[in-house]
């Protein structure tokens, strides 16, 4: 198929799709792509034989902290040493780029229609035609020790580079971690497939591989994230200390770093601060905003830090970072998981924004994550809110961004559209003002 042909049997083919249709009656303020993105979010992927074609060049998953499939589907022969043969996101036309999640009852599928052009379908009717980053060529080159470079780091060959400060989170040894969450499973599922990250924390060899990485051109912007550790003072020791190498490397050209962590007290955040020499933004993710379920949501933050030290450490990061450099983000959804959750979802929606606001009123720009239900995690089986949902609070976000002056043109560029892969907050602005063409956003969802 012809490129013209396909973008005229997508016009022609979306009005038939009755599920998106309907998306977009409702919501006629908002860009069809980001409607689109939404659903898949929700929806996921089934896996065709395209998928692995593509794995072959692609840029591949690597389960680099979470695992987003919505079932576990993988096996050995699927992996090639580092990373699984299929593509990790697809990319619509106008630049929106969206994460590939495996679910084997989703209504969407990537087909091939020839002459280079794969396209999105919808229970069996094109939707739109999409292309696929290629996987970087420093994802297969190894450290002087040998290691294979994407078991040491991460990113997207085009603007970011991806560091986990530990590929754990002690509150799994309590079972107290955070109910969504499947940072543990993933990486012990990751061993078992052969493609495990390097458990030992080497300095000397995240450098090496960053300078490769930024040899090959388009480094934009850092992203260091990882699971939480009972000890805050040490979890930011950690990201200092590393903070500090990769900005003594010698590919290092300025770049702004993105720390997702627990919320710091105010002499780590200044420690934090100070190893950065004002190139980092932190994002302390509190996953939950209604007080009731926080301790139902995040068991091991709720009772080693606790919600308002988590929102005093928010604040206080907005003196020590400056406006615009502090976030946090909301694992949306996961407020209706039942028995505990909200059965109404206008309840749930009314409490996400009343945690936007809050948060917006005291110069913390806020974001949210579309809940993934996937394996490993303690709430594997629950069903997380439809499209509508999520929609609706992207909207919402979008608006009281504008109205409180917290856009993501305020503070550093440490982070782009093209990284937030998970989430639809970040194309909002550059869809609707014609902002972000340079990528200047938060990201750093990790918890």
């Amino acid at each position: 198929m012809r490129e013209g042909n396909a973008r005229s049997a997508a016009e022609a083919a979306a009005p038939g799709c009755s599920r998106l249709a309907a998306l977009e009656d409702r919501f006629p303020e908002m860009p069809r792509s980001i409607v689109l993105k939404a659903d898949v979010l929700r929806e996921g992927v089934r896996f065709t034989p395209e998928l692995a074609q593509l794995g072959r060049w692609a840029l591949p998953q690597i389960h680099f902290i979470f695992e987003w499939d919505h079932e576990d589907i993988h096996r050995p022969e699927d992996v090639a040493e580092g990373w699984l043969t299929v593509p990790q996101v697809f990319c619509l036309p106008d630049g929106t780029n969206v994460l590939i999640k495996l679910d084997s009852a989703s209504p969407y599928e990537i087909r091939y229609f020839g002459d280079g052009i794969y396209g999105l379908c919808r229970d069996g009717a094109l939707v739109e035609r999409v292309s696929f980053p290629p996987r970087p060529q420093w994802f297969t080159k190894r450290t002087r020790d040998g290691s294979l470079m994407c078991k040491v780091a991460g990113g997207n060959g085009e603007c970011v580079f991806s560091v986990l400060n530990v590929s754990f989170c002690q509150y799994f040894t309590t079972g107290e971690q955070c109910r969504f969450c499947t940072i543990v499973p993933t990486q012990d599922r990751n061993r078992d497939l052969g493609m495990g990250k390097l458990s030992a924390r080497d300095l000397d060899r995240i450098v090496e591989t960053f300078d490769t990485a930024a040899a090959e051109g388009g480094i934009q912007h850092f992203c260091l994230s990882g699971g939480g550790m009972l000890d805050r003072s040490q979890e930011a020791a950690y990201f200092a200390q590393l903070v500090r190498a990769l900005r003594a490397a010698e590919g290092y050209a300025g770049q702004p770093f993105l720390i997702a962590s627990q919320a710091l007290d105010r002499d780590d955040a200044l420690r934090l601060c100070e190893a950065g020499e004002g190139a980092i933004q932190v994002s302390y993710p509190m996953e939950v905003w209604d007080e009731r379920l926080f301790p139902v949501v995040c068991p091991g933050k709720a009772r080693h830090v606790g919600r308002s030290r988590w929102l005093e450490d928010l604040c206080l990061a907005v003196e020590i970072f400056g406006r615009g450099n502090v976030g946090t983000n909301f694992v949306a959804g996961v407020e209706m998981a039942r028995p505990e959750g909200f059965s109404d979802p206008e309840q749930g929606l009314r409490s996400v924004v009343e945690g936007f606001e809050w948060l917006c009123r005291h110069d913390v720009r806020p974001s949210f994550s579309p809940w993934t239900v996937a394996p490993g995690s303690a709430w594997a089986d629950a069903e997380p809110p439809a499209t509508e949902y999520y929609l609706a609070l992207g909207i919402e976000l979008y608006r009281l961004q504008k109205r409180y002056g917290l856009s993501y043109d305020v503070g550093l560029n440490a982070g782009c559209y093209k990284c937030g892969v998970y989430t639809i907050t970040r194309d909002f602005p550059r869809l609707l003002d014609g902002a972000e063409q340079d990528g200047s956003a938060m990201v750093g969802e990790a918890g």
